[in-house]
């Protein structure tokens, strides 16, 4: 392919100050979306490891030291979701008579951890 721009004086000039912000606004998006993976890959990695090293039934209100962090129940229900499993996961968090994550309390992260690691 072959690209042809004809242009002269300030015209020229103003191209050439707009493909350098076009270049710089690419490499800042670029490094954005690095920044997001590595931070996906942390909490994923947080996630599963707590997952493999925990025994669920421990996450359980008063059952362990595991302080669980919404972010953690949100990480495991997003990859049950990516799995298929997103009615399940909706109905999981409807029988704590809510239609949002967030409006569960707090005292029921260890049990719904513990129901969220076993959805299959």
């Amino acid at each position: 392919m072959k690209i042809v721009i004809e242009a002269e004086g300030k015209e020229a000039e103003d191209l050439l100050v707009n493909l350098h912000r076009i270049s710089a606004w690419k490499e800042e998006c670029d490094l954005v979306k690095a920044v997001q993976e590595a931070v996906e890959e942390t909490v994923e990695e947080k996630s599963v490891t707590k997952v493999d090293e925990k025994n669920p039934a421990d996450w359980a209100p008063g059952g362990g030291e595991v302080e669980i962090k919404i972010e953690e129940i949100r990480a495991v229900l997003q990859d049950k979701r990516k799995a298929g499993l997103g009615t399940q996961v909706a109905d999981l968090v409807k029988s704590y008579g809510v239609t949002s994550l967030v409006h569960i309390p707090k005292e029921h992260y260890g049990e719904l951890m513990a129901k969220a690691t076993r959805l299959a």
